[in-house]
């Protein structure tokens, strides 16, 4: 935000109208979930400059929230399942002191998750 403002010259909160924020959000390079996260930071900010006083509204609850599409997560297909658990018996495997018990608590939330 500091060389974006002093790119435009501007100095007070006051001059941060909704078309210079739109301009400032423009320039962001980030997926639409970063967008989505910087855009809440600058509406929080831009509404305790509000609550202080500082400004007389605030112009960043103008600006519309990216779309996000979010994947549904998948479980794991068989093949996937059993090399997980064929790791978990490996580490037993392993001379640890208490590699086998360690591999028994692993496999209960892996199991309980799938």
């Amino acid at each position: 935000m500091e060389a974006f403002a002093e790119r435009g010259g501007y100095c007070f909160l006051s001059e941060l109208r909704v078309d210079v924020l739109s301009m400032f959000r423009a320039g962001w390079k980030d997926g639409a979930l970063a967008s989505s996260k910087k855009l809440e930071r600058l509406r929080t900010f831009m509404r305790f400059a509000l609550q202080r006083k500082w400004i007389s509204d605030n112009p960043a609850s103008a600006l519309k929230a990216p779309s996000v599409q979010t994947r549904p997560t998948l479980p794991f297909r068989h093949n996937g399942m059993m090399s997980i658990l064929a790791a978990i018996e490996a580490y037993a495997a392993k001379p640890h002191t208490n590699g086998k018990a360690n591999a028994q608590r692993m496999r209960s939330p892996v199991l309980l998750l799938r």
